[in-house]
């Protein structure tokens, strides 16, 4: 009876920390699933700029490292409204290795307005930001 006691605590003390591990090995090693679009400034005068964050997020919208080489192209699309601003990227490409968290552009607006900044790339659900 003692052994079969032992056996038991040994059992429940070792299981919670096995399931800790596995839970903790999956987090480590999600894979990027979407994109995330974030500005250093959301409101610009004509010829101002602002920095354009691309980063990835897993499947539980948190961030994580890219897990392949990719190409983002970064877009302009209109939200809608009748005042539809206008601008431009550098660059309007990015390439962004495996390990990598995030990788910056440069938007830079021409016409007042408001206007979504979109990052596409190839296998991944696209992410967007509103600027005015």
């Amino acid at each position: 009876m003692r052994v079969l006691s032992c056996f038991l605590v040994l059992i429940l003390v070792a299981s919670p920390v096995s399931f800790s591990s596995d839970k903790a090995s999956k987090t480590k090693h999600s894979s990027a699933q979407r994109l995330r679009v974030r500005l250093e400034r959301v409101s610009l005068q004509s010829g101002e700029g602002s920095k354009v964050f691309v980063e990835f997020l897993d499947m539980n919208y948190a961030q994580v490292a890219n897990d392949a080489t990719r190409v983002i192209s970064l877009g302009l699309a209109s939200p809608g409204s009748k005042q539809t601003g206008s601008g431009y990227f550098y660059p309007q490409r990015i390439k962004i290795r495996p390990g990598e968290w995030s990788r910056e552009a440069i938007f830079s607006s021409t016409i007042p307005g408001r206007l979504l900044i979109t990052a596409h790339s190839e296998g991944l659900e696209s992410g967007q930001a509103l600027v005015i």
